[in-house]
C-alpha cells in the first residue's frame, strides 16, 4: 500500500496504520515505515503528519517575541519568554519547544525531557538558522545561582537544543575577591543535553586582578 493515499485522508485505512503527509496528493498517503506517523523537527524540515507544522503540534509549546506568557503558549497564542515555555511544557506534560526567529535576551534553565527547536519564521515555517527569517538568536544574563550564563543545566537528562544561536553574555562584574567573573554560553553541570546546528558566539568575562609588580 506504500504511496496509496488513504480514504478520507484517515490513517487507520493504512496498512498497519503507517502513514506519512504528502503535500502533493493534499493529504495522508500510506507508508511501510513504522516510524512514518512520528513527525520530529529534523534536518529535513517536513511536516510528516499533516499537523502544518514541521514538529507535532500535540507534544509542543510555541514561543515568539511577539507572544505573551499570558498566553497558553499554542501555534496562534504563543507565549513571550523561552523559560516560561519550558516551566509551561513541564506542567502540562509536553516535551518540545518551538521557538520563533528573533532576538530572546534571557538566561534558560533546561529541565529534563524538554527540548528546544529553532529555525521557524513567522509563519511557523521551519528551515536552517541561516535561512533569513528563521534565525533565533538566545542573549544571556546573570542566573539564579549568580553565574553570567544564556543557557543553564543542572542534573538535566534526556534534553536537546536545534537550531539556535546563543551568544555568551557580556559580564562587568566581580567577585567579591575582585575576580573578574566568567561568561558562559551554555553552563552544565551533572547533565546531557544534545546539541545540534547550534551556532554559540563568545561573551566576554569581566577583567581580572591586577598582578603584582
Amino acid at each position: 500500500n506504500y504511496g496509496v493515499a488513504c480514504d478520507g485522508n484517515d490513517e487507520d485505512s493504512c496498512a498497519d496504520g503507517h502513514y506519512i503527509c504528502d503535500p502533493a496528493s493534499g493529504g495522508l498517503v500510506c507508508n511501510d515505515d513504522s516510524e512514518a506517523n512520528t513527525d520530529v523537527p529534523d534536518q529535513y524540515f517536513f511536516d510528516e503528519n499533516c499537523d502544518g507544522i514541521d514538529g507535532d503540534a500535540s507534544r509542543a509549546v510555541f514561543v515568539s517575541v511577539v507572544g505573551s506568557d499570558l498566553n497558553s503558549c499554542t501555534m496562534s497564542e504563543p507565549c513571550q519568554t523561552i523559560q516560561y515555555a519550558i516551566n509551561y511544557a513541564k506542567l502540562n506534560g509536553r516535551d518540545h519547544v518551538y521557538i520563533q526567529a528573533g532576538a530572546y535576551p534571557e538566561t534558560v534553565v533546561l529541565t529534563s525531557e524538554i527540548s528546544l527547536y529553532g529555525g521557524y519564521d513567522d509563519d511557523w515555517k521551519r528551515n536552517y538558522q541561516e535561512i533569513l527569517g528563521h534565525k533565533v538568536e538566545i542573549t544571556g544574563g546573570q542566573n539564579d545561582d549568580g553565574e553570567y550564563a544564556t543557557i543553564s543545566a543542572f542534573d538535566v537528562q534526556s534534553a536537546a537544543i536545534y537550531d539556535l544561536d546563543i551568544f555568551g553574555p557580556i559580564v562587568t562584574e566581580n567577585d567579591s575577591t575582585g575576580r573578574g567573573k566568567t561568561s558562559y554560553a551554555v553552563y552544565s553541570y551533572n547533565s546531557s543535553v544534545k546539541l545540534e546546528r547550534v551556532t554559540f558566539h563568545q561573551g566576554d568575562g569581566a577583567d581580572g586582578m591586577d598582578g603584582n609588580e
